[in-house]
């Protein structure tokens, strides 16, 4: 775990941050690492304001060397709606000031309001590309969840978002080199590129989400679906409830060694057996639960 220093209450800072800032001003680059910070930094008190109007409340707010992350205290929320409007918010307010400092400097003219904007416009461009955990990568995954399930939507976001930070990795070692390594654009580089790498999702409960919440499908059960899962007494159940969605009502067909069907599980019973037993358990410890 990265060692983190407390400022404030809310607020934490690495070591790491702290060289870097050093680094910077020694090398008279200190005010291009300001204007990243603090385009960070709005990007995460969006996500901050987002977050407490739909009711979760926040932990800290942290300064790593390669981006400014939100810690939240609690993160369970079932809307599909309130995940979308938390994860777009950061990016939202990155457009709005590129525009508006977009209006400022077409009277002033100003080099740093020139930076200000393409910072924001590039890390508005970046969020929104479909890579986990990116705010966009995450907005498409929470969609997926709700129509494919868990499981699927991780594994088609992992490939997708391997393959578009390769490409975007050679896309920025190409911009490096037209601008003859300006630094700047170095620096927003490495920025955007270690942030794919080290960066987890703010709010990655998506498994608690669904044990918190799958019995009110049985009150807003208009318009779903009913699916089959077929399974064995050993599979673990953790894993065929990865394959629920939000969209649809499941039931799972238990087969023995022959594959004959030898029980039947609703999706609802298999929940309540994580919920007694625990993830981890296998369908073979199933005691009925109206038994």
């Amino acid at each position: 775990m990265i060692t983190i220093i407390k400022l404030a209450k809310w607020l934490y800072i690495s070591p790491l941050t702290i060289l870097l800032f050093a680094l910077c001003f020694i090398t008279r680059k200190l005010e291009v690492l300001f204007i990243t910070y603090l385009i960070m930094l709005l990007h995460e008190l969006a996500h901050l304001c987002a977050a407490l109007l739909i009711g979760l409340m926040p932990s800290y707010i942290a300064i790593y060397p390669f981006g400014v992350n939100l810690r939240l205290k609690n993160k369970i929320v079932y809307s599909l709606a309130d995940e979308i409007i938390v994860y777009l918010s950061g990016p939202f307010l990155n457009i709005m000031l590129a525009l508006a400092a977009t209006i400022a400097n077409a009277k002033l003219e100003n080099i740093w309001l020139s930076d200000f904007i393409t910072k924001n416009l590039a890390l508005f461009l970046i969020n929104m590309l479909p890579i986990v955990p990116l705010d966009g990568g995450t907005i498409i995954k929470k969609i997926l969840m709700h129509k494919i399930g868990f499981k699927r939507a991780q594994t088609v976001m992992k490939s997708i978002s391997a393959i578009l930070a390769a490409c975007m990795a050679a896309l920025a070692a190409a911009l490096i080199y037209q601008s003859k390594f300006n630094f700047s654009i170095v620096f927003l580089c490495v920025f955007l590129i270690a942030n794919i790498f080290t960066q987890k999702e703010k709010y990655n409960m998506d498994f608690i989400n669904e044990l918190m919440f799958y019995k009110e499908k049985c009150i807003n059960y208009k318009n779903k679906k009913i699916k089959f899962i077929l399974a064995k007494k050993d599979d673990n159940i953790r894993k065929l409830a990865e394959n629920f969605t939000r969209s649809s009502f499941f039931i799972i067909f238990l087969l023995d060694n022959d594959g004959k069907v030898d029980d039947i599980l609703t999706e609802n019973e298999l929940m309540d057996i994580v919920v007694q037993k625990g993830a981890g358990a296998t369908v073979r410890n199933l005691d009925r639960i109206a038994e």
